[in-house]
């Protein structure tokens, strides 16, 4: 799978994600819902959040969401 098949990940999100974590390992990021990966590598944690919550269906995602959360 390439990482522009997900929602939200253009050409630069993908060669920003490739050249920090690696294909393979943005994909597992992606993947395990890994919020603290994808903005580690230069992602804001909304934009982390907004990709995550389309790729795993927004069950996992929602509770990254809240206020509580972003404020730990």
């Amino acid at each position: 799978m390439r990482l522009e098949e997900y929602w939200g990940i253009g050409p630069k999100t993908s060669e920003l994600l490739t050249e920090e974590l690696g294909v393979e390992r943005a994909i597992e990021a992606i993947e395990s819902a890994d919020t603290r990966a994808l903005t580690t590598a230069g992602l804001s944690r909304g934009r982390a959040t907004r990709i995550l919550r389309r790729a795993t269906g927004a069950e996992s995602i929602d509770l990254l969401a809240t206020r509580d959360t972003r404020d730990v």
